[in-house]
């Protein structure tokens, strides 16, 4: 990782506030003009139900949008494409079976995390917005697995953490996470720390290729579970289901990673001792980027353009 002077941190602030100030205009003119367009496409102007205009708010337009940022950023950073697929950032050497077992580590996480932000949704949806939870579409979930993973990953991960990784890895995962969490809406908690695990596989196996393979069978998960696991078992929720999968991939991680030398070689150098030492080794460059005012505003902004739909689906 390069090293960077006092004068390079607010360089780097200054071109992720022109980032975000272009994202406000682009995330205004999805909510304002295109919203409402995509739920008739995507239904080929059929009757919609009531939870059809939130789905297509928290999947399409937040991929859409964030499809048009990865244009505004490859011009704002000067992003190598190349880079972002190759492992020249690479920390540890990680073997195809470390890979694969903390794969099976990291979604057992994620989905246990589902469990624990769904309330949030469930609440708002139900006392704020009056809309009840989607059930999603088969183009949708296709939608889901097959091409946000690719966008998202390539717009938070390769872009944005990776401009930032040189103030701090941790620092570079944490907010890329917050902007991964801000473009999903009310699903903010859960998509943040997804954003914090698929950030973790980035950093660990040098690109984003790896996350990209988790984020797509994460998803692709989730969308079993629907579709396929519960329609077996009329009584059971989408919790229990989540609950169920994921304790059954974290018992594989255990049972498979006893012995693993290279987990525990990998875990020595990235314990909490060391990550919090880390932090305070970075945290002068934290301050630095964090005291830009453009930064804290603009971030609060971002966040606030998020939710901007969803309260307009609850008038």
């Amino acid at each position: 990782m390069e090293e960077l002077n006092e004068n390079d941190i607010p360089r780097i602030a200054n071109k992720m506030g022109k980032f975000i100030i272009i994202g406000f205009f682009i995330e205004v003119f999805f909510v304002i003009f295109l919203n409402e367009p995509l739920v008739n496409l995507l239904h080929r102007y059929e009757s919609l139900s009531k939870s059809d205009p939130i789905e297509i708010d928290m999947l399409v337009r937040s991929s859409l949008s964030s499809l048009s940022l990865i244009i505004v950023a490859l011009f704002i950073f000067k992003v190598n494409i190349k880079d972002i697929f190759s492992n020249k950032n690479q920390i540890y050497e990680l073997s195809l079976k470390t890979k694969i077992k903390l794969t099976l580590f990291f979604i057992s996480i994620a989905l246990f995390s589902a469990i624990v932000s769904s309330p949030i949704m469930v609440a708002y949806t139900k006392y704020v917005s009056d809309i009840p939870v989607p059930e999603t579409t088969l183009f949708l979930s296709i939608f889901a697995i097959l091409v946000a993973p690719i966008i998202e990953e390539i717009l938070h991960r390769g872009i944005i953490l990776n401009h930032l990784k040189c103030i701090g890895y941790l620092f570079s995962i944490i907010m890329s996470s917050i902007y991964f969490g801000a473009i999903h809406g009310i699903g903010f908690l859960h998509s943040f720390i997804i954003g914090l695990i698929l950030g973790s596989a980035c950093v660990l196996t040098g690109n984003i290729r790896w996350s990209i393979i988790m984020h797509f069978i994460y998803n692709l998960i989730l969308t079993l579970i629907e579709k396929q696991f519960l329609p077996l078992f009329s009584n059971m929720s989408h919790n229990i289901g989540k609950l169920i999968i994921g304790i059954i991939l974290l018992l594989i991680f255990l049972i498979t990673s006893i012995k693993d030398k290279e987990l525990k070689e990998l875990h020595k150098k990235m314990n909490i001792k060391n990550i919090i030492n880390q932090f305070k080794k970075d945290k002068e460059k934290y301050i630095i980027f964090i005291n830009e005012p453009r930064i804290a505003i603009l971030t609060v902004g971002w966040i606030f353009i998020q939710l901007i739909p969803l309260f307009m689906l609850g008038l």
